[in-house]
């Protein structure tokens, strides 16, 4: 089954990735401006989905969670 990935962000610039074979883990996090949120949307579409899982690991107030378990 190949992976599917899902990127979000609110109006308060809360960012959550979403990834997995069940789309079963997510990845939240708080951006400071709009120019970071141009910046994940870039490594999103560009197919870049390790370089955004990890950059969003990197940054302060992130939190990983299981969505289906």
């Amino acid at each position: 089954m190949e992976n599917e990935f899902i990127l979000e962000v609110n109006k308060n610039l809360d960012l959550f990735f979403v990834y997995g074979e069940n789309q079963d883990e997510q990845i939240q996090t708080k951006l400071d401006n709009w120019d970071d949120v141009k910046h994940f949307f870039k490594l999103y579409f560009d197919n870049e989905f390790e370089k955004l899982k990890a950059q969003i690991e990197l940054r302060q107030f992130t939190y990983k969670k299981l969505t289906n378990g």
